[in-house]
């Protein structure tokens, strides 16, 4: 005997009245025969039947990997830097504590850590804003300047101006050439005064400090260099 349950029982019932099955039962002989056809057509339809219900499922798709947080590269204070670093697991620097040549980061365990540079790395402009060092000489109110400059710094384009001058904020320091001068020839950090004397061309160079701003007169025969800051006081 063939037990059917379920759905499949009523799918099985619905396919009794096949032309297939009726065959069967219009045969004349009643024996063993019969019985056999109507199993095996039975049979037939219960694995037909149950490989409709079954459904693969497609296997399930692995959920992307969540992108690693990415740290801002400042916060203004040293509490917001230190909860960031925290949350985001790496170091994050302290605006407020930004000078031009040290910066102080939050790190993710707590701690705290410094850079330290011997020479002015970065230079604040009017506006507040920082911007990396950059020496090369621009035209700026009448004299040549570094396009960004920790301090203060000129050089005269020519005439009777003054050759040099430098503030710092709180001091100024003016280097004069006692005739007038011609406009300079420029490369990069460096402005030259063509024949000041004869045969001798001045030479007045951008440094990263006030401090060692230098001037340097070239001769055929003699190099001079010449540091304003040693030889004035501030």
């Amino acid at each position: 005997m063939l037990w059917l349950t379920g759905v499949a029982m009523s799918h099985v019932d619905a396919r009794l009245h096949s032309p297939l099955l009726a065959e069967v039962l219009r045969r004349p002989d009643r024996g063993r025969r019969r019985r056999s056809a109507i199993s095996c057509t039975l049979a037939v339809l219960l694995v037909a039947t149950i490989s409709d219900q079954v459904r693969v499922a497609p296997p399930a798709l692995a959920s992307p990997a969540k992108p690693a947080a990415v740290c801002p590269q400042q916060r203004p204070d040293e509490a917001a830097a230190k909860v960031t670093a925290r949350l985001c697991g790496g170091r994050v620097e302290v605006a407020s504590l930004r000078s031009e040549t040290h910066q102080v980061f939050a790190n993710a365990d707590g701690s705290m850590s410094m850079e330290v540079a011997a020479l002015p790395q970065r230079a604040r402009g009017a506006d507040g804003t920082w911007s990396t060092i950059n020496l090369n000489l621009m035209l700026s109110g009448g004299r040549w300047r570094p396009a960004a400059s920790a301090v203060d710094v000129t050089f005269s384009a020519g005439g009777a101006e003054p050759l040099v001058t430098m503030a710092d904020g709180k001091h100024a320091f003016t280097l004069s050439w006692p005739d007038k001068l011609p406009a300079p020839q420029l490369s990069g950090d460096s402005a030259t005064y063509a024949e000041v004397v004869p045969s001798v061309d001045l030479v007045v160079r951008a440094t990263r400090t006030a401090k060692h701003s230098d001037s340097t007169i070239r001769t055929q025969h003699v190099d001079v260099s010449i540091e304003p800051s040693r030889a004035s006081r501030w």
